[in-house]
Parts: structure tokens; C-alpha cells; sequence
């Protein structure tokens, strides 16, 4: 909600016409006045009303978006055809209180329309949890629902009787609604008949109520007047029916079996508050009451509890912990804790994993101090965040916090405490976070009773107790259960049946299951959504040629993507120009051409968020009419695309010029990863253009079917090595400047080809240098287009920040580095990426990649903002060192790319769009966040479950893995040649050791494991001497699956024997050695040859892009000359550099930029040098030249570190007193005052002090306020 002018407006699905006033006293409130504006010209909502659609007003209008006006035109055909009775239902408020679940079945949807109006909306607004509510807003917005405003219609607003009840006065809000409906749909369909010789279907409004209505004279008035009450024959009776009775009519076997399984639990409720199973009268509970609400925020604002997002131990729900915001007063209270503890059930208190909950501390005797029991709760914190982190609600207030503090190792307290943790309890709950759960019923459990156990599929949620009467139906089976209540005297909490999705075991139902648990919906394209889209075989129009930039002659484009992809986005172009300079394109499908904003496709888009990857299938965000066809940069074909096209210099690889804007393209290539490789390193030329002529073959591998208009491989490699020479430089120059290159593990499966459910090989992501050609070309466009929607809306643009990490996230990788005799510097991610590409051991190159994969899980995850809600300092992405970033280059599977197309052409046509406001662009920010966590966990556990799979069918021996962790009770290893990163338990539940066979041969049965955060030592019983395993060590395993009825089957790894070290890597395939060696000499050699060549390149391409917000210092540079690169370039632009309209497009032209900026530097050291006496100092003016020479240096406030923040304090210090005296000097010898010898000096005279005060007295302000906000970016 949102106030403009005491007006209220609901960005929602309503709205909203009536104010409420409360009329205060000094005492509190006195009476509420509200005020209502009644309308006359409300429209219905049903969409084949004529009377409604003869009508027109702007606010119905929008009131009819808000209603189900598209509904599917087939079913009312069918209906007609059948002479049948069209029902309109109208639900009363405890039917949608109690029963929203069974309206929201398709199978209800689809049969009848249902109307919500505005007396229900209300009341679950102000009666019910958020949740509930906004379900009940899905309901709506999703158009399977229609809105009706009735309080506010003339036709339907009453007023509340003298001593009436607000239950009556809401049931006669209802009637008079009902009525209204009956009477008006009767009216249009006497038109109807009128219109049309053919019989057409009756229509019958029923009010849906729970029980029999107290006052039925109303509806005898209402058949008299309307006499539709009969219209369902003798099932509908007096104009309104049960529940139960509509269900009957219905016939629909899963909604009456939802409606018992609820009816069941209500009565179960009511029994509890009632005192027949609750809390009351329980001398022997096990949970303590929750505190009360007023009282949680008056002890929240005090300081003595803590409020935060309640995460549970994935390997113990007995385990749980609350991350600590940074500015809180625990944290800072206690130095180096930065989470609470909380053990046992007692303490956790029947909170859920995800519940906002507040937490007081236990007593200090109650803390943990044993320091294995520490190690126990510490081993699996960070992998719970590194989870949680993906997962997060981007609402939560901790989410930053525990985002920048991900992977941490617990803090210990200071004092007498020092070596203790700190534990706390759940005192009671702020927001509830239950969501819909998988689950399957427990292994023998009595089907004939009332009451069932189920187990979630989480492994986080406790066993849920469910009512059923149907239990033997749903034996065996996933259901999705929903969460009603935990009761004080219950050890579980109790829940219902929602529905039943299939089988367990059934490839479809688990990744249905899957889809279920991430909230993800993913509703069919309806014709609705479908309606107005291109046909196949689409041209583009004459029109679009009018102001479109055509390149199809002018360059020649291709695109490069992974084998079989159909929805390519991105396309490359290479045009040449005269003196040596060539333009290169990135071309990004122009979705947004044809998704427009505001239709319902777009809402649906926007909804989705993201196309959804998973093994064996894909789930698009777009129709594939538009994903797979006319969007698509497909080859041989015309596409309209948004372009990026940069004019560089080869002599000196620079960047001279950026335009942006639409084009047509015509792409001579659509190649795919491994093809662009060959064709570069030659392996394929022209005429080989069979599968098997590339590496690695594949269907449709070869080149045959994927070049056009007779396109030479010889013209292609020629473009791919011109790319590529330019690719080096940007990739140098970004990693020089702080860019991470950091491990990721891509896992794909090869599946029977007659079984398409079965994988018959696990391929793991190849390492090919066009990968990352193609990803710093993208990386270019995305910055570039950044900084250019930032020019145009800087307090509303859609922009990506990878906040920097805090540092003490990186005490266990420092403790790897140690291990291993590395040196670890992370002041800034410069330092960083330093330190991680020196950290490699000869002998063993996954020591590399284990490190980096680490890395990954230390630093925190990018996040969309709107850029109003931040200061310009915090939008640097950290990982790729630049200072704006955005998402451009792929809209056909991500919505912020649509939106950020949409900024980018106001930006190009010089037009603002209102909606783009700061509130509104966080919103959707927060929303995609959400979208994307949930993409991302759904791909990684689809992954885990097709690995599961696969072992299962193919069981692996004695496969070489590395150690990577240490745990309490297992060691977490690394398989290289599956991408397979899992546990292997050392020590059972009941704290039993598990021996090796080949050990149990030779030493005895394991008697002791000491465990320490880096190795094991284990004692067997026939020797004495012990085996030590540490990280990083070799060790061999067996890979199975293991059995789980109730979550995805695990895979298990079962230890064999430790390796030695001159055995180590020989069961890893020799390809993937001799890759990582090759990749790693051509680093090597072309590392040396821009070393050579550093000092003919005249501009740094990657740092001019991040000028714009840098602080200019005193500083030396070497010869004088100002270093800058492309990405400071770019950013230049949005401070005064040329821009020039051309092409359709907009182009900002940095080589004229530079030229004004280079002649305003001259003229101001003219200006100075006049300034300053013939007879300063040499001192003086040597200080003075070095000062305005290199004031061009530019440092970054984020990467500063302690000394060179003295540094800079000291030059800044002593540039202030220089021109503080040169000024002096100016001034007397204007007034005709001889200098004084202490004026002479560098620092000021007493004099000079007190006369220029003022001036001193600001520069120290400033100063200090630069410090603030160092500081703040650092923490």
C-alpha cells in the first residue's frame, strides 16, 4: 500500500475507494470515521457479459483487468453446445477461510467461474496470515478468479442495521451481492437469446455457504425476484448450497476427499481449544508457552532477545541457529560470535526451519564449552548457510548479513566465556514461513486409524501428524501436506492432505516433488497468454526496417552455445573498418519487441522469473513460439535483436566509441561450443563438416546444417581469432583490476537412448577458452548497458552487486593455505584472485581446483537492486571487479533482462517511464531474487537426484577421490571424475565406528578417530600405529545409492583405503589432466606476451570503466601518462562524454571525450602555473607539478586498505596545506604584501591558520566523513 495525497491506492488487484480516519484524544482513539465513495458504474467481471461490455469507464476498466475476462471461450462452447447450466459461485467468508484449498483446484477452476467479492477479500486480509492472503490474491491475479468490488457499487452497498452483528451484516453484504449477480447475468442472457437464433447455456448464481443460513427469507425473496435459484434443478435448493452439497453436485473425487481431510482437521481443532487434546489442564507439556506479542517487541527494542530467520541442521533438527545481523547490540557485545545456538527440541520449541523467531540467551552455565560438543555444532554451520544462502526470502532482514557472513566459522565469546558457545532458546515467533511440504506416510502405519504420521521430504521439517480417513489410498505415495498448528502438549506438529502427487520412485512424481518444494508453479500456456503472438515462419516487418540499424552486409554474425540449444539469445558480430579498427556486436533477441508491457504474458513472464534447466528437460519462461522461433538468434534467418556495438582501435586495442539500439541480423553461423573450438585451433577446416570431424562428435555436431549464406570456416576462424586476441586483452586487464576466476562443478547426463528416464553417463562441463571469450563479451555488454540505464534512471535502474565478502568468512580457507604453505592476502579481491592463482601444488593440480570451489562458498551470492536503494559505493559486483553491472544478454530466460531492455531504449529515445520508481523496481528485484534462488536449488537437487539415479543402475569401485573437509562423524570428499561432491560417515547414529573392509582385513576393527578441523587420526585393534587422513589427501571409494523411502535416494560413498602419494591421479581421465595443462600453458604463454607488450598498449581496457565514482589523488604514475581501461572508458560516459545520435541508436564517442578531458587539464595547470611566484620554493614546486600532473590516478574507496588509507591521509593532508599557502602567497601579492620567511614554508604560517579556518575546518569534515564511509563499506 502506498499514500499520495490521502489517497490510498492498492498496487494489488483492487481497488480501493473508501478511507478510514481515527478521530484521537489524548487518551487514544476516540471513534474511526470512514468514508466511502459508492460508484454506479462497477462492471461484473464475467467475461461474455454484453451489459458489461457495453459500458465504459477508465476505473471499471481497470477493475475489469482485475477480473477472469479471459476465460478459456472453449469451455463456454462446450457448455452451449450442451444445453447445460453455466454455474457462477460465490463463496461466502468461512467457506474461503476454512476451504481456500479446494478452490484452488484446477479441476474447480475449470468447471465453474468463482467470484471473491470485496466483503471476503477483506476479511482474510484483516483476519488471516500474509500468506493465506496473498494466495487468495493469486487466486485472482492469475485470472482464476473474478474480483468484485461490491461495497463500493451502487447497486450493492447496504448499511449496517441498528444492533446487527457483523457475521449478519456480512451475510447480508453477500445476499444483496448474489441477488445483484443473478439478476444482472439474467438480463444480459435475455440479450443473448435475443442476438442469437441457437439455444444458448442457463446461468445460475449459487452463494456457497458451510451450514444452512440462519435467515433463509432472504433467498425465498431472492427466487421470487429472480427465479434462478431452480436453475440447477432440485441439487441447487433457495439460491445457495453447502459446501458439501456442491462438492456432491460436482462429482469430483479429490475435492471431496480434500473437503474431509479438512473437515476432519477443523474438528480436530476445535476439539483441542476446547480442551479435549490441547495445552489445558497439561501439567506434563514439553514446550513452553510462547511469550506474548506486545511483549516480544518491547524486549526486542530493549535488547534483550534476538530477532532473526531460525535455520535447522539438515543432518540434526536437534540442531538449529540464528545468524546474528552485524549491527546488532549481541554482536556487538560479543566479539567474534556471530550466530546463537540452539540445541534440543525443548529449546528450538516448535519452531520450523525458516519461522522469524525471537531468541533470548540461556544462562552462561548453559553454554557449550566441551570442545568436542563445539566441534559437533560448528561442522556443519557452513554448508547450512552455503544452503540457506541460495534459499533465503529476500524480505528477510538478516538476508544481507548472512549472506556476507556465509561460510564463517562460529565466534567465541571474550572474557571468562571465551571458550564457551553461545546458546539460546525460541521465546516466540515473529512471522510464520510454513509453506506447502512433500511428504510420504510412515512405514507402518495403521491405515485404519484417523490419524497418520508423514515425513517430509525436507529433512528439516519433523514428522507431521495429518488426519485421514483415506490413509490406505495414500500409502506409498508423495502428497503435499500443508501445516495447520503445533500444539503445546504435541511433540509434532499436525497438518492435512492436500492432494496426493504419484507414486514414490516415479521419476515424474519426484521431480514433481522437487518442483512442489521450491514453490515453483508452472501452469500450461493457455490460449489466453498465447493470444497475439507471431505465427512460424515469421518475418520481420517492413516497419521495424524504418528505424532499425540493419548490419546483415555489413557484418558478419554468429552465435556460439551449448550443443542442442534451441533458445539462443546472443549473437557475435565482427565488421571492419578502414585504419585498422573494427566493430564488434553483442546482439541480444529483442523480446521485449514482442512482449510487451502490461499484457498478461508479460505478468506471466514476470511471475516465472527465470526458464528453469533441469537434467532431462527444460520448463521456458517464454512460449517456445517466441523462446525456440521468432525471438531466437537462429541461423540463416532475419532477426530483430538490441544491440551493443563497440568501434576499437587494434593498434593500441582500445575502445573508441559504444552505440546502442535495434538492429536486424542475420547470423552466418549458429555454431556451438566445441565446433568454435576446433575451428580455432584448426582441427576443423573447410569440408570436414561431419558429427565425427569434431571433438567429441554428437548428433548435429558438425558444421554441415549450421553455416549459411556461403560462409568460408576460414572467414570464421579468422573472426573467432580477431575476437579472441581482443578477449585476451579485456580478460588481463579485468583480472588485473581484482576479476575472480573462480571453480564451478556443471554436471550434464547422457541418458538410454531407449529409457529416455535413465542416465547412462555423467559429462562433466568441458573447459574450452570460448567459453570464457563469449562470457567477457557478455560480461562487456552487460557493464556497458549498466551504466547506461544508470545515466537515465539513477534512482530506478535494474542493476546486479556481489557485495564484498567479510573477512572473517575466510579463516578456513586460511587455514587450507597454511596447510598447503600458501600465502592468503584478501584486503581486496585483487589481492584475492592473487592469491588463489599462486596457489597451486605441482604435483597435484585439484589442490587448485578444491580451493577454488571453496572460495565459491565463502563469498555471498549477487543480488538484483533497484539502484535508489543504495549508494553508489555498494553497487560494485566483487567477482567481476566492476562498479555497475547488469544483466542484458539473455531476456529469453530471465525477466530482469526484458526489463532492463525496456530502460535501455527510454534510454536510447530520452524517455521516462513513471514506473520505473525506486519501490517499484526493488519489488521486482526482491521477486527475481526469490526466482532465481529457487531456479538454482531446484537444478542442483534435480542434479543430486540424477546422480542418485545413475549410481544406482551403474555402481562404481574403487573410484580415486579427494578429501575437501573434516566433520564430526565423516570426511567430505571430492570425486573428479563425476563432479561428485558427498560425505562418508566414519561413525553411525549410535556412535559406532564403521571400518573399511580392507582395513577390517588388515588392521582390526577401528577403536578410536580423533577428528581436528584438518585431519583424522584412527587406531585400530591389531596395530598400534594410526592412520592420519587429512585434506587434500587421495583416498579411494565405492559409489552406490542408497535406499530412502521417504527423500531422494542418497548417493553413498563408502571409504576403501588411503593413497599414496606417487598413485595419486591415476584413475582420473588423462583428458581431463592434459586440458587443465593445455589451458594452463596457453595462460602461461600469453601472461608473458602481454607482458612484453604492456608497455605499446597506451590505455588499460578494463579500468575506465570505473572512473566515474573514484576519487582522484596525488599520486605517481610512470612517465606521466594516464593508465586507463574499457570499463573505466565506458563509465566515463555518464559524466559529459560526446554522445551522438546515430543509426537509430544512441553512441557515445570516447575519443572526442578524451580530447576535451586532456585540453581542461592543460588549460588548468596553465591557469595554475600563472598562479604560483617565479620564486617558490623548489620544493614547492616540484610537490606542486607532481600534483597536477598524475591527478588522473584514480583509487577505489572499497579496495583501500590500512596503509593506504594513511597514505592517502597524509598526501591529502599535505595537499591542503599547499593550497591553502599557494593561495595565500596569490592573494598578498595581489594587495602588494612582501611574503614573510614563515610563509614560505610548506605549512602555514599561524596567521594563514586562523584567516583561513573556515576552509581547514570543512576539508577535515569532508575527510572525516570519507573515513565513515570506508568504514561502512567495509563492514
Amino acid at each position: 500500500m502506498k499514500e499520495n495525497r490521502g489517497v490510498i491506492i492498492d498496487e494489488g488487484i483492487d481497488q480501493c475507494y473508501s478511507l478510514t480516519f481515527a478521530k484521537k484524544q489524548n487518551n487514544g482513539v476516540a471513534w474511526i470515521s470512514k468514508e466511502q465513495y459508492i460508484r454506479s458504474d462497477i462492471k461484473c467481471g464475467y467475461p461474455n457479459c454484453l451489459i458489461c461490455k457495453s459500458s465504459s469507464s477508465s476505473n471499471s476498466d481497470n477493475n475489469n483487468n482485475n477480473s477472469k475476462k479471459d476465460k478459456d471461450s472453449k469451455d463456454n462452447k462446450d457448455s452451449s453446445s450442451n444445453n447445460s447450466v453455466q454455474y457462477i459461485i460465490i463463496p461466502d467468508i468461512d467457506s474461503i477461510i476454512n476451504y481456500l484449498e479446494i478452490f484452488e483446484l484446477q479441476e474447480v477452476i475449470d468447471r465453474h467461474f468463482i467470484v471473491i467479492v470485496e466483503t471476503v477479500y477483506r476479511y482474510v486480509q484483516y483476519n488471516s496470515g500474509p500468506k493465506y492472503f496473498e494466495r487468495l490474491k493469486q487466486l485472482i491475479n492469475n485470472n482464476r478468479a473474478i474480483y468484485f468490488t461490491n461495497e463500493l457499487f451502487t447497486e450493492t452497498s447496504i448499511e449496517k442495521q441498528q444492533n446487527e452483528s457483523l457475521h449478519q451484516f456480512n451475510i447480508r453484504r453477500l445476499i444483496a451481492a448474489t441477488q445483484w449477480y443473478s439478476n444482472h447475468l439474467q438480463q444480459q442472457q435475455q440479450q443473448q437469446q435475443q442476438q442469437q437464433s441457437k439455444t444458448i447455456s442457463k446461468l445460475s448464481v449459487i452463494f456457497i455457504t458451510l451450514n444452512k443460513l440462519e435467515n433463509e427469507s432472504s433467498y425465498h425473496q431472492y427466487d421470487k425476484k429472480s427465479g434462478s435459484g431452480g436453475g440447477g434443478g432440485s441439487t441447487v435448493k433457495d439460491g445457495y448450497l453447502t459446501l458439501s452439497s456442491y462438492l456432491t453436485m460436482l462429482g469430483i473425487v479429490t475435492a471431496s476427499e480434500l473437503y474431509d481431510t479438512l473437515c476432519l482437521s477443523l474438528t480436530l481443532t476445535g476439539e483441542t481449544l476446547s480442551g479435549g487434546g490441547g495445552s489445558g489442564g497439561n501439567d506434563s507439556q514439553f514446550y513452553e508457552r510462547y511469550w506474548n506479542d506486545d511483549i516480544m517487541q518491547v524486549e526486542l527494542k530493549s535488547g534483550n532477545i534476538i530477532a532473526g530467520k531460525l535455520h535447522i541442521n539438515q543432518y540434526s533438527r536437534d540442531q538449529a541457529f540464528v545468524q546474528l545481523p552485524a549491527d546488532s547490540i549481541f554482536a556487538t557485545k560479543m566479539a567474534g560470535q556471530d550466530k546463537i545456538m540452539i540445541v534440543g527440541r525443548k529449546n528450538i520449541n516448535r519452531a520450523i526451519h525458516g519461522d522469524k523467531v525471537g531468541i533470548a540467551l540461556l544462562p552462561p552455565d548453559q553454554w557449550i564449552s566441551n570442545e568436542s560438543d563445539s566441534s559437533m555444532l560448528r561442522d556443519d554451520i557452513t554448508e547450512q548457510i552455503q544452503s540457506d544462502q541460495v534459499t533465503a526470502i529476500a524480505a528477510d532482514e538478516e538476508q544481507q548479513t548472512a549472506g556476507q557472513t556465509a561460510g564463517q566459522t562460529t565466534g567465541k565469546t571474550t572474557g571468562d566465556n571465551g571458550n564457551k558457545l553461545i546458546t539460546g532458546k525460541v521465546v516466540g515467533i515473529f512471522q510464520r514461513n510454513w509453506r506447502d511440504y512433500v511428504a510420504t506416510i510412515e512405514k507402518g502405519a495403521s491405515v485404519a486409524s484417523n490419524y497418520v504420521m508423514v515425513v517430509p521430504l525436507d529433512k528439516r521439517i519433523p514428522l507431521i501428524h495429518v488426519p485421514t480417513r483415506n490413509a490406505v489410498n495414500y500409502v506409498g505415495k508423495r502428497l503435499v501436506v500443508r501445516l495447520d498448528r503445533w500444539e503445546l502438549g504435541s511433540s509434532h506438529p499436525s497438518g492435512h492432505i492436500v492432494k496426493a502427487l504419484g507414486t514414490t520412485g516415479d521419476l515424474e512424481t519426484e521431480l514433481l516433488s522437487l518442483i512442489n518444494e521450491h514453490e515453483v508453479a508452472l501452469p500450461k500456456w493457455t490460449p489466453q497468454l498465447l493470444e497475439g503472438l507471431p505465427s512460424p515462419g515469421w518475418k520481420v516487418p517492413d516497419a521495424e526496417r524504418k528505424y532499425r540499424r540493419s548490419i546483415v552486409t555489413s557484418h558478419r554474425t554468429m552465435s556460439i552455445d551449448p550443443l542442442g540449444s534451441k533458445d539462443i539469445d546472443d549473437a557475435i558480430s565482427l565488421g571492419y573498418l578502414a585504419n585498422n579498427r573494427i566493430e564488434i556486436g553483442v546482439h541480444i533477441a529483442d523480446v521485449s519487441f514482442f512482449v510487451l508491457d502490461g499484457t498478461k504474458l508479460d505478468e506471466e513472464a514476470a511471475r516465472r522469473g527465470t526458464t528453469l534447466y533441469l537434467p532431462d528437460r527444460r520448463f521456458d519462461m517464454l512460449p517456445a513460439i517466441l523462446s525456440e522461433d521468432v525471438c531466437s538468434l537462429v541461423g540463416g534467418q532475419e532477426r530483430c535483436a538490441m544491440s551493443v556495438i563497440w568501434t576499437v582501435n587494434l593498434n593500441n586495442m582500445t575502445i573508441e566509441s559504444t552505440w546502442f539500439g535495434r538492429t536486424i541480423i542475420f547470423s552466418s553461423a549458429e555454431l556451438h561450443y566445441q565446433l568454435a573450438q576446433d575451428i580455432i585451433d584448426g582441427r576443423v577446416k573447410q569440408g570436414m563438416d561431419k558429427d565425427d570431424d569434431v571433438t567429441g562428435g554428437g548428433l548435429n555436431a558438425g558444421y554441415k546444417r549450421r553455416v549459411y549464406n556461403d560462409t568460408k570456416i576460414e572467414e570464421l576462424r579468422n573472426d573467432l581469432l580477431v575476437l579472441r586476441n581482443f578477449y585476451r586483452v579485456m580478460r588481463k586487464q579485468r583480472e588485473m583490476s581484482g576479476g575472480l576466476d573462480l571453480e564451478s562443478i556443471e554436471v550434464r547426463f547422457k541418458f538410454n537412448q531407449n529409457d529416455k528416464t535413465q542416465p547412462d553417463k555423467i559429462v562433466l562441463k568441458n573447459d574450452l577458452e570460448v567459453h570464457s571469450l563469449v562470457a567477457e563479451y557478455m560480461i562487456l555488454a552487460n557493464a556497458s548497458v549498466g551504466t547506461k540505464i544508470h545515466s537515465h534512471y539513477p534512482g530506478g535502474a535494474l542493476l546486479r552487486r556481489h557485495p564484498k565478502p567479510n573477512q572473517l568468512g575466510f579463516q578456513s580457507l586460511r587455514e587450507l593455505f597454511d596447510l598447503c604453505g600458501f600465502k592468503l592476502e584478501t584486503d581486496t579481491n585483487k589481492d584475492l584472485a592473487s592469491s588463489l592463482n599462486n596457489a597451486v601444488d605441482g604435483d597435484d593440480p585439484f589442490t587448485n581446483t578444491i580451493i577454488r570451489l571453496k572460495t565459491v562458498n565463502i563469498l555471498s551470492e549477487a543480488i538484483y537492486f533497484s539502484t535508489g536503494s543504495l549508494n553508489v559505493i555498494e553497487y560494485y559486483h566483487y567477482g567481476l571487479a566492476l562498479e555497475k553491472y547488469t544483466h542484458f544478454t539473455s531476456p529469453i530466460r530471465r525477466y530482469a533482462d526484458i526489463i532492463v531492455h525496456r530502460q535501455l531504449w527510454d534510454a536510447i529515445n530520452n524517455v521516462r517511464n513513471d514506473k520505473y520508481q525506486d519501490h517499484s523496481v526493488s519489488k521486482l528485484a526482491a521477486h527475481l531474487n526469490v526466482r532465481h534462488r529457487a531456479a538454482k536449488t531446484l537444478q542442483r537437487d534435480a542434479t543430486q537426484m540424477f546422480q542418485s539415479l545413475y549410481f544406482k543402475h551403474h555402481p562404481k569401485r574403487s573410484v580415486e577421490a579427494i578429501i575437501t573437509d573434516i566433520r564430526s562423524n565423516s570426511i567430505v570428499v571430492y570425486v573428479p571424475e563425476f563432479g561428485l561432491r558427498d560425505r562418508i560417515y566414519l561413525v553411525t547414529k549410535d556412535n559406532e565406528y564403521i571400518t573399511p573392509a580392507q582395513w577390517k582385513e588388515s588392521r582390526g576393527d577401528i577403536t578410536n578417530i580423533k577428528f581436528s578441523p584438518l585431519d583424522i587420526e584412527v587406531r585400530f585393534t591389531k596395530e598400534r600405529d594410526t592412520i592420519k587422513l587429512q585434506v587434500f589427501d587421495h583416498v579411494l571409494v565405492d559409489i552406490t545409492t542408497q535406499q530412502d523411502e521417504y527423500h531422494i535416494p542418497p548417493v553413498k560413498m563408502e571409504l576403501i583405503q588411503q593413497m599414496e602419494r606417487k598413485q595419486r591421479n591415476r584413475q582420473i581421465k588423462g583428458e581431463m589432466m592434459n586440458n587443465k595443462k593445455l589451458i594452463d600453458q596457453i595462460k602461461t604463454k600469453q601472461d608473458d606476451k602481454n607482458d612484453k607488450d604492456k608497455d605499446k598498449t597506451t590505455a588499460d581496457i578494463y579500468g575506465q570503466i570505473n572512473a566515474i565514482d573514484a576519487i582522484v589523488i596525488p599520486s605517481k604514475s610512470a612517465g606521466g601518462k594516464e593508465q586507463q581501461s574499457i570499463y573505466d572508458l565506458i563509465n566515463k560516459f555518464s559524466v559529459g562524454l560526446q554522445i551522438i545520435e546515430e543509426h537509430g541508436g544512441t553512441k557515445i564517442n570516447y575519443s572526442k571525450g578524451k580530447q576535451q578531458q586532456q585540453q581542461q587539464q592543460q588549460q588548468q595547470q596553465q591557469q595554475q602555473a600563472t598562479s604560483i611566484e617565479s620564486n617558490t620554493t623548489s620544493t614547492n614546486q616540484q610537490k606542486s607539478t607532481t600534483t597536477t600532473s598524475n591527478n588522473n590516478e584514480v583509487l577505489k574507496l572499497w579496495s583501500m586498505n590500512d596503509k593506504q588509507i594513511k597514505d592517502y591521509r597524509t598526501k591529502t593532508d599535505r595537499a591542503v596545506r599547499d593550497a591553502i599557502s599557494n593561495k595565500y602567497k596569490m592573494m598578498n601579492k595581489m594587495i602588494g604584501i612582501e611574503e614573510e620567511e614563515d610563509n614560505e614554508k610548506i605549512a602555514p604560517t599561524q596567521t594563514v591558520k586562523e584567516k583561513y579556518q573556515d576552509i581547514i575546518n570543512k576539508t577535515e569534515q569532508n575527510f572525516a566523513k570519507l573515513q565513515r564511509d570506508i568504514y561502512k563499506s567495509r563492514k
